[in-house]
């Protein structure tokens, strides 16, 4: 489904800047977890976390996991962003990236859990490449 662009989506993105690390596709640089979530001996990813709900309820059940919540569309991050910061949850950080960088992103082994929900299908042979799994 497509999302629209949002009134006011850039100055949104801005306000959620603490929570939000954006990454660019044509040149990724790592993202250093212990600098985004330094208290944390446990880390977990969720790729395409749309507006939030299972990286914002998961990290609120668990407050001693650091969670990284990781989402292309910046309109759509934005809604979860917004919602962890008005729940004031601590141990959850955003990464607004594709995931076809993730290995670029991320050292190897980083995440004890990886968490992949309703990733886009592509099922047509000739989208074979634009495939995460």
């Amino acid at each position: 489904m497509r999302v629209r662009k949002k009134k006011n989506g850039a100055a949104r993105f801005e306000a959620a800047r603490d929570v939000i690390t954006e990454v660019n596709k044509s040149a990724p640089e790592r993202v250093d977890i212990k600098n985004i979530l330094s208290e944390y001996g446990s880390y977990r990813l969720e790729v395409g976390c749309g507006k939030g709900a299972f990286a914002v309820e998961n990290a609120k059940r668990n407050g001693n996991v650091g969670f990284i919540a990781m989402e292309v569309v910046k309109d759509v991050i934005i809604f979860a962003a917004e919602k962890a910061k008005a729940e004031e949850i601590s141990n959850l950080r955003f990464v607004c990236g594709d995931a076809d960088v993730i290995d670029k992103i991320f050292d190897p082994d980083s995440f004890d859990i990886i968490y992949i929900n309703f990733c886009d299908p592509w099922p047509k042979k000739r989208h074979a490449k634009r495939r995460l799994t």
